[in-house]
C-alpha cells in the first residue's frame, strides 16, 4: 500500500483514480467530544493498488484534489459501511 500524506503524493494517488473506472473508499473518523465529527484516515482502492491517506494532514487541499473524482458518475465508488462515510466525504 502507499501512503499518502503529502500534497505530491496526492497528486501520484489523484492521477491513479483518474484511470481507475471502479475505487472502493472507507472512511474512519473521531465522533467523541465532537458535533460534526472528524475525518481521520481515508482507505483507498483500486483493482490494482491500496492508499492510505492522512486526511488530518491533507484536510486543506482534499476536497479540491479529490472532488472530480468522487462527482464523476462514469466510476464506480464502492463503500463499506457508509452511513456516517457519505456525510463525511
Amino acid at each position: 500500500f502507499s501512503y499518502i500524506d503529502t500534497e505530491e503524493a496526492l497528486d501520484e494517488l489523484v492521477s491513479h483514480l483518474e484511470e481507475a473506472t471502479e475505487i472502493a473508499i472507507d472512511l474512519e473518523a473521531h465522533t467523541m467530544r465532537s458535533y460534526q465529527g472528524l475525518t481521520c484516515l481515508m482507505q483507498v482502492s483500486t483493482r490494482t493498488k491500496d492508499f492510505i491517506v492522512d486526511t488530518i494532514k491533507l484536510r486543506m487541499i482534499l476536497g479540491d484534489k479529490l472532488r472530480h473524482i468522487f462527482d464523476d458518475p462514469k466510476k464506480v465508488k464502492v463503500l463499506h459501511g457508509a452511513d456516517m462515510d457519505i456525510q463525511w466525504l
